[in-house]
């Protein structure tokens, strides 16, 4: 009988020895997954820190677009001129805190409507917000309100900066180090 307590003891002792031995190989091989190792090799998983970079990176291209707060009176916009730099993304918040229905729509010029750079609707007491990435080259857009360009609801938003204008709507030459007018 002494015999078979031994044998008996001998082999709860190795079956406590596996459980233990396999609980410490799962668990090591979990923690080095928690960690974002690979367990075969230790190497750093990169494509989930490459997903987890670029999420980052998105989330702070959104946070990096500059807001712009616009209100819609009655006839006209506050700011009236607003101005951007080329390619810059700007958040346009727009308001309507007037009694009439507004647009705030944003052509490449007076004439050339083809494509709304932006176009936003608004009723009474209406917020929107849209961004958008301003073009590249140096212009005046043109800002109007549809409903009410008849008496003149209309803006500028000045991407870059454009050369002055004299009363008789010459454009100025600036002389540059030179000494030759740009």
């Amino acid at each position: 009988m002494k015999q078979s307590n031994r044998s008996l003891i001998f082999k709860s002792f190795l079956i406590l020895a596996l459980i233990l031995l396999t609980t410490a190989l799962l668990t090591s091989g979990l923690l080095a997954d928690y960690h974002g190792n690979d367990s075969e090799n230790g190497e750093v998983k990169n494509n989930e820190i490459e997903k987890e970079t670029e999420e980052i990176d998105e989330e702070a291209e959104e946070i990096e677009a500059r807001e712009i707060i616009v209100e819609t009176h009655n006839f006209y916009f506050e700011p009236e001129v607003i101005n951007v730099e080329p390619g810059e993304e700007i958040k346009f918040t727009v308001k309507n805190p007037s009694s009439a229905f507004h647009t705030f729509t944003v052509y490449h010029s007076r004439t050339e409507r083809e494509e709304a750079v932006v176009d936003i609707s608004l009723s009474v007491g209406e917020e929107k917000s849209v961004t958008v990435t301003m073009p590249d080259e140096e212009q005046e857009l043109y800002l109007v309100c549809l409903p009410h360009e008849g008496v003149e609801m209309i803006g500028s938003i000045i991407v870059g900066e454009l050369p002055e204008e004299t009363d008789d709507g010459e454009e100025t030459g600036e002389i540059d180090n030179s000494g030759e007018a740009e």
